[in-house]
């Protein structure tokens, strides 16, 4: 004690005056897990200190942040930070006659070292890294490269070291340079210490040996924290009360070169007489950025007597690592464990997004038995539920109640998080018959996620906010149709094929101004369904598009349906499918009738009788249904004209003198009336005649051999993209006619940054194929024929059977020609937008974030600086649509908590089957021939794939109508559109698939 009191009072210099290295969050604020950010840390840790005088913070860089985080802390402001250097930060402490530390705010010590060096008695005590090159794997050679380097002697041999940016400097010293600033060369703490050297001050070194970390790097932080895999187990295994973590025996594959017998003799003595499982502990799985299920070979169940089977499977495991690299890697090991058996259930759970680090539980397991289904990607059942961790804590009854089977898991992952100071894991566990959790293996994940930096106050605002609003309207549906309000991303004008589920601001605002807000509901009314003017379809949950089901149900009842009725079955359309979620995207072939078919009554009888639909007004249904089928057919031509008018219209647009922005505006305001209002019409009558020839086959009119022969007659402006750039492979047309033909085609009809087709011809315009495909004329047998007469003459007398047919081609062929027209006025525009982005020096990364209602009121009053804060403004906001999670459906506020993914039913098209390599990396059109394509979401800007000779295609998002089952259908492409969230990303961590289309399979080949 006596000597802890001879001890200087120490001030403490946090230096945190400049911006962040990556990022635009101070790095004094960085969080390190939700519940601490760098700054707590060291601050706990400094306050450890024994005679701790006073802890300041000199910031410069969004110091009212920090001082919004710590009122209490001890603030300097160095308001000349832009210009000065860390040693003018420094130079900001007052000097009150105490020994003083400064460190970087971007850097972590432990306590034990802290106060190990707060003891020095040097005049100058500076903190390096020995081990500076190897701290952490992969460190990068820029990263060895920039880091500041000391030249220190041990044991009079001289070597160099990493300057770790911690320094001591005793009140003589400290005093000493307060008032020699001038004298020093420099502004950094390297060039001072120079300077120390030269006063000859006693200088001590203090070796941290790479037990500290920066935030360069999230390698670097999660080595610091948790150290290998290995030791974070074992510091686990005594210390978990809420999961049972087994003996483990971890050794490495140099070890095993070497050791061989003696790594056998030390796994018999460990699991003596046991059952073992030998498990893959690459290197490479701490640094994973998508799932690698299956990439590295693990062995369950292996008898520990049976030496040689050991050796075999243990060499395995290493031969896997190899197969995906040239060598081995420094830090791959083989992780030995005991075998569990009466396995219930077993998983991996990440605890946060892997792609941004969003604070989520995403727990995936299956109730098989099998320990490694899940990690070996083999599973056929299996199940994904993502849990929002911000809100838990306040909502630990309603987890509780609903999750039965995975709360005691979270329980326990929250446990190890708690322990290990660190939240962003991957877990692997199983749960056996008596319930009890067992860890398998526990792994950082260090995916970089600087990129998506937000602030936690601010998610959970939001958070709230959705569901205070979604609260809101549901009591209103309630109220209404006596059922919570649904909202869904895919029931109806398909935001999620379209858009994508997170589209850029200017992307989602175009989508609703020429279709969701005004003209959805306009086409709707027009065709004899309810009038719902001032009703927009799409509604934005933190910037993610979704549809407001209880409008697009209530949009398809007929219009002289009786509110009464009205109401009844709308509320029957919303039960079914929240009792039937994975028909999300199928709600106009499942669930809602909008147009007539022959078999109707039965259909209807099954489907809403038993949501107290009567007889009387399912035949009051079916009578509106009928007048509004016949309509459509007889009226077809006059629904669509307008789309004539739109050329003309376009090019009067194009060559005015107008000025860039009001071309804009005009082309996007002409396109409403003139274009996405005929598509509106065309995608109806498209649908109607889909329903139709689904009937047929459901009915036996026809076979789903000749249903594919049908479609594959079909031609449409796809099918011209086609045959024309064969007849440019054949030098019958020029390029210059292509690109002026298709040349405004985008993959992202919408979005201003997806590259039009003539910005990048060779990539767009280009095919392998060589040979016109025969093109096979369809008719209808005189069985067929008889059967569809008979449906005509019950449906309207007044329709022939060719006028009927021509009107089930038609309808099909003009929806995809009136959307061909139509988006030449959205690429036009977007090209023009880009050509004013580049006179106002604005790049299209920048302009992406705006919103439409942005173009106009600059138009009208020319504020830049408005228009340069709205995007800074969304941009940030942007990040949030990032960051949160959604499903695919949401019936209950509970949803914005957690979710499970849908068992969706994809959309399988043709009767083919293909065993091929898949590919979703489509930067080159020499690597998709032959493949099967995997897109998320897909509009006609993606046709040009069907000039490659593609083996198949598998779409996240999609219906039964939407373009890319019309185009896949029409070529005779082998296809699965819309496979859901789940199925999607599993997928792409295969290699080779099997797609087959008849049986309806989808496996890893």
């Amino acid at each position: 004690m006596q000597q802890e009191s001879n001890l200087n009072k120490i001030d403490i210099a946090i230096l945190g005056a400049g911006p962040p290295s990556s990022g635009n969050i101070p790095s004094a604020l960085k969080q390190i897990n939700l519940r601490n950010n760098v700054l707590e840390w060291q601050l706990s840790h400094f306050k450890e200190i024994k005679n701790l005088n006073k802890i300041h913070f000199v910031g410069g860089y969004e110091i009212d942040q920090v001082k919004n985080n710590f009122p209490s802390l001890n603030l300097i402001h160095n308001k000349e930070w832009e210009e000065s250097g860390i040693l003018d930060s420094l130079l900001k402490l007052p000097y009150e006659g105490k020994d003083v530390i400064a460190t970087y705010s971007d850097t972590l010590f432990s306590k034990e070292f802290l106060e190990e060096f707060s003891r020095s008695k040097s005049e100058v005590s500076i903190s390096i890294d020995s081990l500076w090159k190897s701290r952490y794997e992969n460190r990068s050679e820029h990263d060895i490269s920039i880091a500041e380097k000391i030249d220190f002697k041990d044991k009079n041999k001289s070597n160099l070291a990493e300057f770790t940016g911690l320094i001591k400097l005793k009140k003589n010293v400290f005093k000493k340079i307060v008032g020699s600033k001038e004298n020093i060369q420099g502004n950094s703490l390297i060039d001072l210490i120079k300077y120390l050297e030269k006063q000859n001050y006693n200088v001590d070194f203090f070796d941290v040996k790479g037990n500290w970390a920066e935030l360069n790097s999230p390698n670097d932080l999660v080595r610091f924290i948790l150290g290998t895999k290995a030791e974070s187990l074992n510091r686990l295994y005594p210390m978990v009360k809420k999961c049972r973590i087994g003996k483990n025996y971890f050794f490495d594959v140099e070890e095993w070169k070497d050791e061989k017998e003696i790594i056998i003799d030390n796994i018999q003595k460990k699991f003596p007489s046991k059952k073992i499982v030998i498990r893959s502990s690459s290197a490479e799985e701490d640094s994973w950025k998508k799932s690698s299920a299956g990439l590295f070979k693990s062995f369950i169940n292996i008898d520990v007597e049976k030496r040689d089977l050991i050796t075999n499977k243990v060499q395995e495991v290493i031969d896997s690592y190899n197969a995906h690299r040239t060598s081995n890697k420094k830090g791959d090991q083989v992780l030995i464990q005991e075998f569990i058996e009466n396995v219930e259930i077993s998983g991996v759970v990440f605890t946060c997004d892997l792609d941004t680090g969003a604070p989520y539980y995403k727990i995936n397991f299956d109730d098989t038995g099998k320990t490694d289904s899940i990690t070996s990607g083999r599973s056929k059942k299996d199940r994904n539920i993502i849990v929002n961790k911000l809100n838990f804590e306040e909502n630990k009854g309603i987890h509780k109640e609903i999750h039965k089977e995975i709360y005691p898991l979270i329980e326990s992952i929250q446990e190890i998080e708690s322990l290990l100071i660190y939240d962003k894991l991957d877990i692997e566990f199983a749960i056996d018959k008596e319930k009890v959790i067992h860890i398998f293996q526990v792994r950082p994940i260090v995916v970089d996620h600087s990129e998506y930096e937000y602030n936690f106050d601010n998610f959970k605002e939001i958070q709230l906010s959705n569901i205070e609003n979604y609260t809101t309207k549901n009591n209103l549906s309630i109220k209404k149709f006596n059922n919570n309000l649904i909202y869904s991303n895919m029931p109806d004008w398909n935001p999620a094929e379209i858009l994508g589920t997170k589209p850029y601001p200017l992307a989602f605002s175009l989508y609703r101004e020429v279709i969701t807000d005004e003209i959805w509901a306009q086409q709707r009314k027009e065709f004899g369904y309810k009038s719902l003017s001032n009703s927009p379809l799409l509604s934005s949950l933190v910037g993610q598009p979704y549809v407001d089901c209880n409008l697009s149900f209530s949009s398809f009842i007929p219009n002289k349906i009786k509110e009464k009725t009205s109401k009844k079955i709308v509320s029957a359309y919303l039960k079914i499918l929240s009792e039937n979620k994975e028909l999300f995207d199928k709600i106009e072939f499942e669930i809602a009738f909008t147009s007539w078919v022959p078999n109707f009554k039965s259909e209807a009888k099954k489907r809403l009788s038993k949501y107290g639909i009567n007889l009387k007004e399912i035949k009051e249904l079916e009578i509106e249904l009928k007048k509004i089928t016949s309509n459509a057919i007889l009226k077809f031509d006059k629904f669509i004209e307008k789309i004539y008018q739109l050329e003309n219209l376009r090019n009067k647009i194009k060559d005015s003198k107008n000025s860039e922005l009001e071309k804009v505006i005009q082309l996007i305001n002409t396109c409403k009336e003139y274009g996405t209002l005929p598509f509106a019409h065309a995608a109806r009558n498209g649908f109607i005649s889909t329903i139709f020839l689904n009937c047929f086959l459901k009915i036996g009119l026809i076979s789903k051999k000749r249903l594919d022969e049908f479609l594959q007659s079909i031609k449409t402006v796809a099918t011209e993209l086609e045959e024309d750039l064969i007849k440019l492979n054949l030098d019958q047309v020029s390029i210059t006619n292509i690109v002026k033909k298709y040349g405004h085609l985008r993959p992202g009809t919408y979005e201003i940054t997806a590259e039009p087709y003539w910005k990048n011809p060779q990539k767009y315009l280009s095919s392998s194929l060589k040979e016109q495909k025969e093109s096979k004329l369809f008719k209808f047998s005189s069985s067929e024929k008889k059967g569809i007469k008979k449906v005509i003459n019950e449906l309207d007398e007044k329709i022939g059977f060719e006028a009927f047919e021509s009107y089930l081609k038609r309808s099909i062929q003009e929806r995809e020609r009136v959307k061909f027209e139509f988006t030449k006025n959205i690429s036009l525009a977007l090209d023009i937008l880009e050509k004013w982005c580049i006179s106002k020096n604005i790049s299209l990364d920048d302009i992406k974030y705006i919103e439409f209602k942005d173009i106009l009121r600059y138009e009208k009053d020319k504020d830049i600086e408005f228009l340069e804060n709205t995007i800074n403004e969304n941009r940030l906001k942007f990040t949030y649509t990032k960051l949160t999670q959604l499903p695919d459906l949401i019936d209950h506020q509970n949803n914005f908590y957690f979710f499970e993914y849908n068992d969706t039913q994809p959309n399988f098209i043709t009767d083919k089957r293909i065993i091929s390599e898949i590919t979703y990396n489509l930067d080159s059109y020499k690597d998709i021939i032959d493949k099967i394509i995997l897109i998320e979401n897909a509009d006609p800007g993606y046709d040009w794939l069907f000039g490659h000779k593609i083996g198949g295609i598998i779409t996240k998002y999609g219906g039964a109508n939407s373009h890319m089952a019309i185009r896949s259908a029409e070529i005779g492409i082998p296809s699965a559109i819309g496979v859901g969230e789940a199925l999607f990303e599993k997928l792409k961590t295969y290699k080779n698939l099997e797609l087959n289309c008849t049986n309806k399979i989808i496996r890893e080949a």
